[in-house]
């Protein structure tokens, strides 16, 4: 349910906030301008992580203000204000979970008809998983520091990395090494 903030105003635009109640729990998004009396295609923003949040990609919604082009922000499922599922098994964090909450989520406010995707990071491999689909509503992807390959990704930050001094090295090393020992002795029952 999308409801305005108090006053119903920020900075001179339409802001509007709500929770998507879904299959995989519960989302947090808000709406900056008009989703009704736009002409342009609402832009829907898809953040970083996994684990990040929309807060950075706040002023994107400018756009707003100098392009009449309504904005929606949301936090992915287990991010920032939406819902925190720490005890769900690694098996629920799937792209296709997050894929469908951002279905979901257009449906819920009208915009599958007609919209556009920016994806930062994560959020453009999420952006293009979506888009690989076609679906129908969709006018344009803007896809933002995302890899789309991960081997070829990988491959490159190892050769990057070999790049740096032995001394970071050993330091990175050391870190991931404590990493694993801790993820083995949290792991058994």
């Amino acid at each position: 349910m999308l409801r305005a903030r108090p006053g119903g105003v920020e900075y001179g635009r339409l802001v509007a906030e709500g929770i998507l109640r879904w299959e995989g729990g519960w989302t947090w998004y808000r709406v900056e301008g008009d989703l009704r009396a736009a002409d342009a295609a609402p832009l829907v923003l898809l953040h970083g992580g996994p684990g990040g949040a929309h807060d950075y990609l706040e002023p994107l919604t400018e756009l707003t203000r100098i392009a009449a082009r309504p904005c929606v922000l949301y936090d992915q499922i287990g991010c920032g204000r939406s819902q925190h599922l720490p005890d769900a098994p690694a098996g629920f964090w799937t792209v296709e979970l997050f894929r469908r909450e951002l279905e979901v989520l257009l449906d819920e406010l009208g915009l599958a008809g007609r919209h556009q995707v920016l994806g930062h990071s994560w959020g453009g491999m999420l952006g293009m998983e979506y888009a690989v689909r076609q679906p129908p509503g969709l006018r344009a992807l803007v896809i933002a520091d995302s890899p789309a390959s991960m081997p070829l990704w990988i491959e490159e930050t190892r050769r990057l990395r070999r790049l740096l001094p032995a001394d970071v090295q050993g330091v990175l090393a050391k870190h991931e090494a404590a990493a694993r020992s801790t993820t083995r002795s949290t792991s058994r029952p």
